[in-house]
């Protein structure tokens, strides 16, 4: 367990520190007043989302460009989780609603 948790720290650490970075930085340059669970929910939003990012980029690009890709989508974590949010409530209203986007349906 421990060599595994190490492992998952090597990999992603620094990553994890340059989106806690991006996220401190856009919430001083905001100018809605924060509080401490919106700040809370940025902050893991920005991890998982760097999570993803580099899961998905790890064999495909380089460092560097892994670096910016969570830096940037840090930086949008906030808009990122309220659009997927935003999405779950309509779909949730209205089912029928993902008909639109699947090749086989929504076309009558």
């Amino acid at each position: 367990m421990r060599n595994e948790l190490e492992q998952l720290i090597v990999k992603h650490g620094s990553f994890w520190i340059v989106s806690l970075v991006a996220v401190a930085i856009s919430k001083m340059y905001s100018r809605e007043k924060q509080t401490f669970r919106t700040v809370a929910r940025s902050l893991l939003a920005s991890v998982a989302i760097s999570f993803i990012v580099v899961e998905h980029l790890a064999s495909k690009e380089t460092t560097s460009t892994i670096f910016i890709y969570v830096f940037v989508s840090s930086m949008l974590s906030d808009v990122i989780v309220e659009s997927v949010m935003g999405l779950g409530r309509k779909i949730k209203d209205d089912p029928s609603f993902l008909a639109k986007f699947l090749p086989w349906g929504g076309k009558k």
